[in-house]
């Protein structure tokens, strides 16, 4: 029977169909090469170590799709990578395979270090339905891998198992997993993961730079190791009590210049049991609210603010609240811009830190330093002490200051420019240098008799306080070596420096106060009068500097030296009596001082440094008390006509003046 041309050629092409079809599963014998690439292929091992030849030297190089079952070892391991672009040394080859399907193959080997890793190409693996760990960089460079198929056998991840596996977005049966290694997957995509409650640290960089933007539950976890999360965008976390420690930069979120707190964890909740917080543990994420319920200082190794810092610069954060039970917050919140709501619980002793920390980013480690939409707080009667930079540089324009407050810090309200009018608390002991610096807005302070402790700069730059009465008990400390200036009690360096509003400052109670000290009230522009402590011996450099309105010193008998400056360009000083027991004058003491006319020198002088009265032009009469006339420098009265002006001495001494070299310059020299 004659069959039809062209019915055989149909049956002709139906042959070479199946047999191109059935040519791309290899059992026993090699792939046979053809002109024509193949690139899905199916591959039963039956020899462990026989996988190259089977697929063909020349062919492994083309294939994209592969299935392997049988039995395969270290070699066919090792045959697979180079099909996945790259070799034994992490070089890469030609080979073109992305997706790997090993569910059916049975391993004479558990899988090694660096597995996959380097291997480019590879989009996809099935794994061997035997491995329930992954060992140790085992997809590490993967940059294509996106699926991982395992059906939730796998365990264990090793150490950066899936690092830089940037298109890895989903891992299926996350929940099963109990070990994690360091960086596993870090600068992955990965985006949803489901702790496992046997998890009970979160590795070092473990999700470092992921893409793991979801909300993510760490009820069971005790350790968050450093930079766990570090960079990545997450969108809440849920911590649960007994979580312990949270360390440095866990969940630090990217410093972006226009856009910071991409990081978002909205809502944050810190649990009872967290003991400590690691330096910018949160900074630049994007937390809305914050709840704080346990006790968190500063840890006494942490030297600056960049440790200090755990919170720095979140935009987003309005609110925090600090739960009862609480009784220590000392972690700063600084450049938090847009922290307005501060609750704060009634067992509150300690607020803000006093050890010295030095500055990051021109601003200082206090807890709510830089808070510039902070305007108000309610501060509980139980605080005792606020700490150093507290509110620097704040919005605050009114405060109610607790009353067992004993202890304002340095720089506590610095740059505090909105905040008004003082009532200082009864019990208060000790205010730090600096306290309401460049207060600008603090007309009256009212300072209760129980305050002991100024120290420099307290009051520096309140251009707009008007007077000042200081207590009787006012002192140093005696015991603490960076409060004694000179070795005796002080009115400090700088106190009221700057302060261009006050016009008066009344120290006359102050019976235990012995100098004054440097700059103290230096250009006090509108000062007329400074009542000055009973027992005072030394007027420091520059103390009254630039206080062109003071008329009236009013030493008391107590005063032995008065230094360098101290009354430099006091323009409006017309008559000095200088006290019986004063033995030194400094270096341009009264320089600048042109509305002086009288001077009146005591017996006990013995020293008057350079340009001490230069001009002073309306210098008019001189007394002296001296019996010897003191040597002088030809510049003590530099600038002054002294043919204008007499001099007066004791009887018995108008010989020796009048023979004296300076004083015999003066127009007239005539006895007491």
């Amino acid at each position: 029977m004659r069959i039809p041309s062209r019915l055989f050629r149909i049956v002709l092409l139906g042959c070479w169909l199946s047999c191109s079809f059935f040519s791309c599963t290899v059992k026993d014998g090699p792939v046979q090469e053809s002109e024509k690439e193949e690139k899905y292929v199916s591959v039963n091992v039956l020899t462990p170590g026989s996988l190259r030849n089977k697929v063909g030297e020349n062919r492994m190089w083309s294939i994209t799709h592969l299935k392997v079952t049988g039995s395969i070892n270290l070699d066919d391991l090792y045959t697979l990578r180079e099909m996945a672009g790259a070799d034994t040394k992490f070089q890469k080859t030609n080979g073109v395979l992305k997706n790997l399907d090993l569910e059916g193959a049975k391993l004479s080997f558990s899988f090694p270090v660096s597995a996959f890793a380097y291997c480019q190409r590879l989009e996809m693996i099935a794994l061997p339905q035997a491995v329930t760990a992954l060992p140790e960089s085992c997809f590490y460079g993967c940059s294509a891998l996106k699926d991982v198929r395992h059906q939730g056998r796998i365990n264990s991840i090793g150490k950066a198992c899936f690092y830089k596996c940037s298109k890895l977005t989903g891992f299926e049966g996350t929940e099963q997993i109990t070990e994690l290694d360091r960086f596993a997957f870090a600068y992955s995509g990965i985006k949803q993961f489901s702790f496992n409650k046997k998890i009970k640290t979160i590795p070092y960089a473990a999700f470092l730079e992921s893409g793991l933007s979801g909300d993510i539950d760490l009820t069971g976890v005790k350790v968050v190791d450093t930079i766990a999360f570090r960079y990545a965008p997450l969108n809440s976390i849920l911590i649960g009590e007994g979580m312990q420690e949270i360390r440095t930069q866990a969940f630090m979120g990217r410093n972006y210049t226009v856009n910071p707190g991409r990081t978002l964890i909205q809502d944050l909740k810190l649990p009872k049991s967290l003991k400590s917080l690691g330096s910018h543990a949160f900074s630049y994420t994007g937390i809305h609210s914050l709840t704080i319920q346990s006790d968190l200082e500063i840890p006494e190794n942490f030297e600056s603010q960049v440790d200090a810092a755990m919170f720095y610069h979140c935009p987003k954060l309005e609110k925090l609240v600090v739960s009862e039970g609480v009784t220590i917050l000392e972690i700063p919140f600084i450049g938090c811009m847009k922290l307005s709501i501060v609750s704060l619980p009634s067992t509150l002793i300690r607020l803000g830190h006093t050890n010295p920390l030095t500055m990051l980013g021109g601003l200082y480690p206090g807890t709510f330093a830089s808070c510039s939409s902070l305007t108000s707080i309610q501060l509980p009667d139980s605080i005792t002490m606020l700490g150093d930079n507290l509110f620097s540089n704040t919005g605050l324009t009114s405060l109610s200051f607790p009353k067992s407050l004993l202890y304002i810090g340095s720089f506590c309200f610095s740059g505090c420019s909105n905040l008004g009018d003082l009532v200082l608390p009864d019990h208060l002991v000790e205010i730090g240098q600096g306290a309401f610096k460049d207060c600008s807005s603090i007309v009256s302070v009212k300072i209760p008799d129980s305050l002991k402790y100024i120290h420099s700069s307290a009051f520096s730059g309140c251009s707009s306080l008007e007077g000042i009465t200081l207590p009787s008990a006012l002192d140093i400390m005696p015991d603490t070596a960076e409060h004694l200036i000179g070795g005796v009690p002080s009115i400090e360096s700088k106190m009221f420096e700057n302060c261009s509003s006050l016009r008066y400052v009344d120290m006359s109670s102050c019976g235990h106060i012995l100098k004054i000290d440097k700059a103290a009230f230096s250009a006090c522009i509108r000062l007329t009068q400074a009542m000055l402590p009973p027992h005072v011996e030394v007027i420091d450099a520059y103390a009254f500097d630039g206080c062109i309105s003071l008329t009236d010193t009013n030493f008391p008998s107590s005063v032995s030296q008065i230094n360098d400056y101290a009354f430099y360009r006091c323009a409006s000083l017309s008559r000095l009596v200088l006290p019986t027991q004063l033995r030194a004058l400094g270096e341009h003491t009264f320089d600048n001082c042109r509305e002086i006319r009288s001077v009146e020198i005591g017996s006990n002088l013995q020293t008057v440094g350079s340009y001490c009265f230069k001009e002073c032009i309306h210098l008019s009469e001189v007394k002296c008390s001296l019996v010897q006339p003191l040597p002088l420098d030809n510049t003590v009265f530099a600038d002054v006509n002294l043919g204008n002006a007499k001099l007066y001495v004791p009887t018995s001494s108008v010989g020796l003046y009048r023979s004296s070299p300076v004083w015999s310059g003066f127009s007239a020299i005539l006895p007491l």
